[in-house]
């Protein structure tokens, strides 16, 4: 039988990192590595069984790099599917962004489809036909998205929360009448982001919060 094996995390997909996820383990690593093997390579369970010991050995070798970490080096350009996608600066985004971003990595979203979401958010396309959601990049590679996922939460977190409590003040002291001009302005509804951005506030003073 003749099957591709993935050879590093930029030969798979955040689709596949969710189904490898959910896999239950076994103290059979034969068992283990047919489960894997079945979801990197599409191959059936049955014929995967068939392949010999000795060579499903030489396979498992090959499959280590999938109990290792990715690379953290951030990308700023990311190229996928004929589009070209940049990563927003920091200051380019808004409260709402953030209180977005937390509720999905607080949520029981698996994390492939959590690390989809974000890239969503955190990436403008600049090339390319537009993408309509973030199920687009369900089947972008690990490899190229853990890095700058991993620079949000270990930075750009930071330098929201240092900011976060003067926005809220901002928003708590303006007059109610300045408030729904911005939100007809904006169409956003402000006073619900006011009471997400005390909840996050508590949250992360609480230390029960955001998992960055």
């Amino acid at each position: 039988m003749s099957i591709k094996l993935p050879s590093n995390w930029n030969d798979v997909s955040l689709s596949q990192l969710d189904s490898l996820l959910s896999l239950p383990h076994s103290e059979i690593e034969i068992t283990n590595f047919i489960n894997r093997l079945a979801v990197l390579t599409g191959k059936n369970r049955d014929e995967i069984k068939k392949i010999e010991l000795q060579d499903s050995y030489k396979m498992i070798e090959k499959l280590i790099f999938l109990d290792k970490l990715p690379s953290e080096e951030k990308v700023n350009w990311l190229s996928f599917k004929n589009r070209v996608f940049k990563l927003k600066k920091v200051e380019a985004l808004n409260n709402a962004d953030f209180i977005d971003l937390n509720a999905i990595v607080e949520g029981n979203d698996p994390e492939g489809t959590k690390v989809a979401k974000m890239m969503f958010i955190l990436f403008d396309k600049v090339f390319g036909r537009d993408v309509s959601d973030w199920s687009f990049f369900m089947e972008m590679p690990v490899g190229k998205c853990y890095g700058t996922i991993v620079f949000f939460c270990n930075i750009v977190k930071n330098y929201y929360l240092r900011h976060l409590e003067s926005y809220l003040e901002m928003f708590q002291t303006a007059p109610m009448e300045k408030i729904q001009e911005m939100e007809k302005k904006t169409k956003v509804d402000i006073q619900l982001q006011i009471q997400k951005m005390r909840t996050l506030l508590r949250s992360e003073r609480s230390g029960d919060g955001m998992i960055f």
